[in-house]
C-alpha cells in the first residue's frame, strides 16, 4: 500500500534569503555560515521540523526524506532535528528560570 504523506508535494524554501543577496547567518550552535550554503538549507529544514505539531508527525517527515532523498541524508537531518530540539529546550528552560523578573 503507497500511503501519501502530508509532505507530499511541499516544496522547502528558504525564505531567509533577504530578496535574493548573501548573507551570514548563525547556526544553532554558533557557527556563521552563508544563508547559500547546504549547512543553512539543512538548519532551516530541521527548525521546521522541530515545529511540527507532534513527534508523530516529525518521525513520520523525515521517514518521507529518507524514501525521497537516502538513508545518508534522512540521517543527517535527524542528527541535526536532534540538535536544534536541545538548543532550543535549553533556550527554554533558561527564559523559563528568569520569567517573572
Amino acid at each position: 500500500m503507497n500511503r501519501r504523506s502530508i509532505f507530499d508535494g511541499v516544496t522547502m524554501v528558504n525564505v531567509c534569503t533577504n530578496n535574493g543577496e548573501r548573507h551570514d547567518v548563525t547556526l544553532h550552535d554558533g557557527r556563521v555560515v552563508s544563508n547559500y550554503s547546504a549547512e543553512w538549507r539543512l538548519e532551516v529544514e530541521a527548525r521546521w521540523v522541530c515545529r511540527l505539531r507532534d513527534r508523530w508527525a516529525r518521525m513520520n517527515y523525515i521517514r518521507d526524506i529518507e524514501k525521497r532523498r537516502g538513508k545518508d541524508a534522512a540521517e543527517k537531518l535527524k542528527l541535526r532535528v536532534y540538535a536544534v530540539w536541545q538548543s532550543m529546550k535549553a533556550e527554554r528552560d533558561l527564559n523559563n528560570g528568569f520569567e517573572g523578573y
